[in-house]
């Protein structure tokens, strides 16, 4: 079984819940990370725990939105306590629409229609070994406070040698697809993942948790399954 590394702290409350329900769904085992400087509150986790969602509280400085060499190092830490020869790392407000995709690890996804061909951080697997050696390299690099996860993770990633895949966005289908708020539930099934955390024109108006995590219920429950095998 592929493990699902869920970095999540206590403004994810909700969208945890719908992330964790979905990649168990679909054959993960889910393990929630959660940041012991904002934790989630309690009532999250007894939902977690009685839904069976394996749980650990991290100590390591996540400097806002995952940020910083010591996060990363600590993300990788986390990630091979697993002990699980591939883990999907996952945003908590993201779902695994395709766990298949992500199974050989040492997959992200990119945006070559934007110029982004870094990893995004919402969603990408890595193996074992490579995580491993991935560390060693970032345990070399001097501390830098601001450098984002996805950037420096896949950049070490790299620098590893190993081999590694890289699944494409287009509108019609590939790898991640960043939905906004109100968007019609479209053969969600043709992404390899979907993202919620982009802030709509309007901004989140301090409803972000709530209106994240009913999306995500919304467009899972729109997942045709029987076409997922395509």
């Amino acid at each position: 079984m592929i493990s699902a590394a869920i970095f999540a702290y206590a403004g994810d409350s909700l969208a945890v819940i719908e992330c964790a329900r979905h990649a168990e769904s679909m054959g993960l085992r889910a393990v929630i990370f959660d940041d012991s400087k904002h934790p989630l509150p309690g009532w999250a986790l007894g939902q977690l725990s009685r839904m069976g969602v394996g749980y650990e509280l991290t100590t390591f400085d996540r400097r806002g939105n995952l940020n910083g060499t010591e996060c990363c190092r600590g993300m990788i830490d986390a990630m091979l306590s697993l002990d699980a020869p591939v883990v999907i790392k996952l945003d908590a407000d993201t779902l695994v629409v395709r766990p298949d995709a992500f199974a050989p690890g040492n997959v992200g996804c990119c945006s070559t229609g934007t110029g982004r061909r870094d990893a995004f951080g919402a969603c990408y697997s890595v193996q074992s070994e490579t995580l491993e050696a991935a560390g060693r390299i970032l345990a070399g690099l001097p501390h830098d406070s601001t450098c984002p996860e996805d950037l420096t993770i896949w950049s070490a990633i790299r620098a590893t040698g190993h081999a590694f895949e890289m699944l494409d966005h287009h509108p019609d289908g590939g790898g991640l697809a960043a939905v906004p708020v109100g968007a019609a539930v479209d053969r969600p099934e043709r992404f390899a993942a979907l993202t919620f955390g982009n802030p709509p024109a309007e901004g989140w108006g301090g409803l972000r948790d709530v209106l994240v995590s009913l999306e995500m219920r919304r467009f899972a429950s729109g997942i045709d399954r029987s076409r997922l095998d395509l």
